[in-house]
């Protein structure tokens, strides 16, 4: 009796284990459902300090909600050592467009995406974003990009350019369909000390 129970119990615990197989792609060429999720490895520094962090963000898939105008975006949750912060993030057609808890309240926000990706990529496209003033995006590819969660081939390196009173931003985003953002690269002014991040996929987990 003893030795059937223990059979049953390991293989409970190896069906269990078996659930989760990180590093495996999605079905879509812009992951976007619920469970997924990215590991992320992050390089922080201050232009004029020293001091440099490395830390861990996890980036979830946990929900749908509608938004002020009645219609739905998933919400992606970015879980930070101190905080968690969230993002909107709807798939109209071929425009990915990204919303944030602050510019995404009112109707007029909804006009405005933070961020917009026109998919699929292609070499040497080009588009604007809804910010204004200069809000720029330029695509080009890459043979292949290595990461701690592997190497990956034929992916897109999408720059983009937003310029606006005392605001300057130059990201740089590496992407992998059927995977997301393996790299991405911050260089922000805001009147403040000019800021770097990169971050670097160490894992996920897809749909």
């Amino acid at each position: 009796m003893f030795n059937l129970i223990l059979l049953i119990t390991l293989l409970f615990t190896s069906c269990r284990k078996d659930t989760v197989k990180f590093n495996t792609s999605a079905s879509e060429y812009f992951p976007n459902s619920i469970g997924d999720y990215w590991e992320y490895n992050v390089h922080d520094s201050t232009a004029g300090y020293t001091d440099v962090e490395n830390y861990t963000v996890k980036v979830s898939i946990v929900g749908i909600k509608k938004l002020v105008d009645g219609d739905d975006a998933y919400v992606w949750q970015y879980e930070y050592p101190s905080m968690i912060d969230t993002n909107y993030i709807r798939i109209v057609g071929d425009t990915v467009k990204i919303f944030d808890l602050t510019y995404s309240k009112t109707l007029r926000d909804l006009q405005f995406p933070r961020k917009i990706f026109i998919i699929p990529f292609s070499n040497e496209q080009r588009w604007d974003g809804k910010l204004l003033l200069t809000d720029s995006f330029h695509v080009y590819p890459i043979e292949s990009m290595a990461t701690n969660a592997g190497v990956f081939t034929n992916c897109f390196r999408i720059y983009h350019y937003y310029l606006a009173p005392n605001t300057e931003y130059i990201d740089n985003y590496w992407f992998k369909q059927n995977v997301g953002f393996i790299k991405m690269d911050f260089n922000h002014y805001m009147l403040n000390p000019r800021t770097y991040q990169t971050w670097s996929l160490q894992k996920y987990y897809l749909h």
